[in-house]
């Protein structure tokens, strides 16, 4: 049963489980005159003691609740006792739960201090082991109003965690949090610790007493005025910190991180000191940094003789000096990023294990330099008796390095000349890689000791320029030179080249030979070209290609082909279809509507189409996507009961993408053409000539390494085709059904070209082709009347087409060389052919029609749409 007690009236003693304190009091409330565990300070209730003493007080283990106003101490001596306040506590020594417990500040909630805010547990002292570890959540604000002693003190162990709405805020020339003794010491914060005492030894937050975790996440603030953090000597710190934590004050001796005990430091947000140090560690330690760390005096300082490790990742920027102790002090570079060696002092050994640093000014480290993987660039001079490179790792720069060299991975001379004082030695592993332009080599191995050469190799990336055999490059140059390099590598699928050691204390690269280009074409088109290209060894060209890679060569071949005139054959025959699918429409409309027709009628038509398609490759020729797109008109009738007549005429455009042949054409098209056809009985005929004039502007922009142009030429080609189609029509109710069978016999000119605008043009022509378009299937139609007595038209046909034609060739050649032929791609499909359409009379005597046709097959797709409007007069 629950009872509620009454303050303001002399109080008797109470059998409850619960204490509701519901009444405002000023005498304080004694716990012990309780039977019970729990007590709620109701919302409004002020509760404070002017007769001196706690305010609320009691040795038994209680669960406080404070809703309300308590002004004074809360003091409960009993084991595990808990006080969360969700109101307002204010007074000196706030909270005090000496036999150890938790406090919980709500969001919302103020715990306003003269003294201590919370101060749980006993210190061991005097024989006294110590008790009470304690447990700290705040999602409120506490603050140190006064100045006093510690703000938030865990005698003996325990944890805090200060949430994102947390605030602590102390004003102590101690710390605003502290955690000492016991098990456990563990700062979790979120939000914001701060002392704001700039005087004494003012810390934000202080562990001591054995090992210790604190953690300051990302947007968090620690801050204090002489510490943000300091740990002691007495125990390792495990530190994560993603936020700031900073020492504001004045003070040389400041710290922001300060860890007598060392530990594991992971850094990822902001270290700062404004007078002294940013991180001290004076015991066994690993620094892991990807985050800012500054210093007024040192960024790190590893004081003492232990040995300690600084991982440097991505992100990493040190403000200030790093000064090694007397110990074993290593340095690792992860990631990548940059650093001055001029600010690491006193370091034993330097191993990079990331993907990419650079090192600037001068630096030396005692015992030994590696560099296990990733690029290192060293502007500066790195100072080490013992310089490893070791299999996976690079070293390159136009600095120094001092010591004795041993080379088992990749120097890299591309970017100039690298200086070794002493010895360097290059194992059989060991790569000097340089860049080779016509004119030098980019970059020397400059080595003042003896080079000792045990294998491994010199591997040359070439620039492109007219090389000539027996050109040569110094690579290496020493005191003198002992054995020699393994071979020669080089990036170049022509050029050839060979070391001579013929002068003392020098290693040269020659050119030996310039092999033949057509040696690596893997295509009837590549093998053109490069054909073509040796024949022509003092051009531009040429000399463009012969420094080339393997595969870089081939797309150069691949470019410079001029693939496109013979490939834009095929789509020019493909858009042939959009004349004649107009005369074999017009008259199915004419059969359709036979018996309703007046011999001497006349109608008008005119007709918008546009379509898209690709065409693949055949491992020859590149594959290809193609539009086309324009406007018909015609006249046509019948001139007897059975024969009907007609003319078309038009313009339209083509137009070709080649990407991977960096090429581009389009042409205008104008069309003339004539049909007919005759109905005898159910046998339906349709037959019709065309002819088509294209005028085509062609861009080609061959691009690889160490060459780009743009070339371009306009031309004219001619289409012509005679088609024609046998049916027979079924009527089945209201559905017409008619078998056809259809063909076409095209012929497609070539064109002659010149193109301008740089050593890649090609002049010459493509040959004529001749192709044959076979198409079987059904068609359907029927005629709807709705309800608004609106006539529908709606067809469809499904059939199959076989295309075969002559394979599509251009022959050309490049300014004053012979002339090379390349085929586009080959004709040839077999494809599903798909129709569907719609047509209504908008007004008597005008009709309009729209209408879509898929072509799905294996070597060619295409889609399109066509819209009709037509009228009789």
């Amino acid at each position: 049963m629950a009872v509620e007690l009454s303050l303001a009236v002399a109080l008797a003693p109470a059998r409850a489980a619960d204490v509701d304190i519901s009444t405002s009091t000023t005498t304080g409330v004694d716990l012990n005159l309780y039977a019970g565990t729990t007590v709620d300070i109701l919302s409004g209730v002020s509760v404070s003691n002017t007769l001196g003493g706690p305010t609320v007080s009691g040795t038994g283990t209680w669960t406080l609740g404070n809703h309300g106003t308590v002004s004074g101490q809360i003091k409960l001596d009993g084991a595990g006792s808990t006080v969360t306040n969700a109101g307002l506590l204010s007074g000196g020594n706030t909270i005090t739960l000496l036999g150890g417990g938790t406090v919980v500040n709500e969001l919302g909630a103020t715990i306003n201090a003269t003294s201590s805010g919370i101060s749980i547990g006993k210190f061991p002292s005097g024989g006294n082991p110590g008790v009470g570890p304690g447990v700290v959540v705040n999602s409120g604000t506490i603050t140190q109003v006064v100045a006093g002693g510690d703000l938030v003190l865990l005698q003996f162990g325990g944890s805090v965690t200060n949430t994102a709405t947390g605030v602590i805020t102390g004003n102590s020339s101690g710390n605003a949090v502290s955690i000492g003794q016991g098990t456990e010491r563990t700062v979790i914060n979120s939000g914001s610790i701060i002392n704001t005492r700039q005087t004494g030894n003012s810390t934000g937050v202080f562990v001591q007493g054995g090992p210790s975790t604190i953690t300051n996440t990302a947007g968090a603030i620690i801050r204090g005025g002489f510490n943000g953090v300091y740990a002691s000597a007495t125990g390792v710190l495990t530190f994560s910190n993603a936020g700031t934590i900073e020492s504001t004050g004045s003070s040389a001796n400041s710290k922001a991180v300060e860890a007598t005990g060392g530990g594991t430091f992971l850094n990822s947000g902001t270290i700062r000191s404004a007078a002294g140090d940013g991180l001290y560690l004076n015991a066994t330690g690993t620094v892991t940094n990807s985050g800012t760390i500054t210093g007024a005096v040192n960024a790190i300082n590893f004081n003492g003789g232990s040995t300690r490790t600084l991982k440097l990742d991505t992100g990493s920027a040190l403000n200030g000096l790093v000064k090694g102790g007397t110990g074993t002090d290593n340095l690792i570079l992860l990631g990548a990023g940059s650093e001055s060696l001029a600010k690491f002092l006193n370091f034993e050994t330097l191993s990079m294990q990331g993907s990419a640093w650079a090192l600037n000014d001068a630096g030396s480290f005692s015992t030994s330099a590696e560099v296990q993987a990733g690029v290192l660039t060293v502007a500066g001079t790195l100072t080490s008796p013992a310089i490893d490179i070791r299999a996976l790792g690079t070293v390159r720069g136009t600095g120094t390095l001092a010591g004795a060299v041993n080379n088992a991975g990749t120097i890299d001379l591309t970017a100039g000349t690298l200086h070794v004082t002493g010895t360097y030695a290059n194992g059989g592993t060991g790569v000097l890689q340089v860049g080779v332009t016509p004119a030098a080599a980019s970059g020397v191995l400059a080595v003042s000791g003896v080079a000792t050469l045990s294998g491994g190799s010199v591997r040359a990336l070439t620039a492109p320029g007219v090389y000539t055999v027996g050109s040569g490059y110094m690579v290496l140059t020493a005191a003198s030179v002992v054995g020699g390099f393994g071979g020669v590598v080089d990036d170049s699928a022509f050029l050839q080249f060979v070391l001579d050691y013929d002068t003392p204390g020098e290693v040269w690269l020659r050119v030996s030979a310039i092999a033949n280009l057509p040696a690596i074409a893997e295509t009837p088109n590549q093998l053109a070209t490069a054909t073509a290209l040796q024949a022509l060894p003092s051009s531009p060209l040429f000399d463009a290609v012969v420094p080339l890679n393997a595969a870089d060569a081939l797309e150069a071949f691949d470019d410079l082909s001029g693939e496109v005139h013979a490939s834009l054959l095929r789509p020019l025959t493909a858009a042939s279809r959009h004349p004649r699918d107009a005369a074999f429409d017009r008259l199915d409309a004419a059969f359709a509507a036979l018996a309703e027709s007046q011999v001497g009628a006349r109608n008008i038509w005119a007709r918008g189409y546009g379509g898209a398609g690709a065409v693949e490759g055949d491992g020859n020729a590149a594959g290809f996507d193609f539009g086309s797109g324009g406007l018909l008109v015609g006249a046509d009738g019948l001139v007897s009961r059975e024969v009907f007549l007609g003319v078309l005429a038009g313009i339209g455009g083509v137009a070709v993408d080649l990407p991977a042949r960096d090429s581009r054409a389009e042409a205008a098209s104008y069309q003339l053409g004539l049909y007919g056809g005759a109905a005898l009985g159910e046998v339906r005929l349709a037959f019709g000539a065309a002819l088509g004039s294209n005028q085509v502007s062609m861009t080609r922009t061959p691009s690889f390494t160490g060459f780009s142009e743009t070339v371009t030429a306009d031309y004219a080609t001619t289409t012509a085709q005679l088609f024609g189609e046998l049916g027979y029509a079924f009527e089945l109710g209201e559905v017409t059904l008619t078998p056809f069978a259809r063909a076409a016999l095209i012929g497609q000119s070539g064109g002659r070209y010149a193109e301008s605008g740089g050593d890649a043009a090609l002049s010459g022509a493509s040959a004529a082709i001749g192709a044959t378009v076979l198409t079987a299937g059904l068609k359907a139609a029927r005629r709807f009347v709705l309800d608004d007595g609106l006539v529908v038209a709606a067809r469809g046909s499904i059939a199959l087409q076989r295309t075969t034609g002559d394979q599509p060739t251009a022959t050309h050649g490049f300014a004053g060389g012979a002339l090379f032929t390349v085929d586009g791609a080959r004709l040839g499909d077999t494809a599903l052919l798909l129709e569907a359409g719609l047509g209504t009379e908008l007004a008597p005597g005008v009709s309009l029609d729209l209408g879509y046709q898929g072509q799905l097959g294996s070597a060619q797709s295409a889609q399109a749409v066509k819209l009709t409007l037509s009228g009789k007069f």
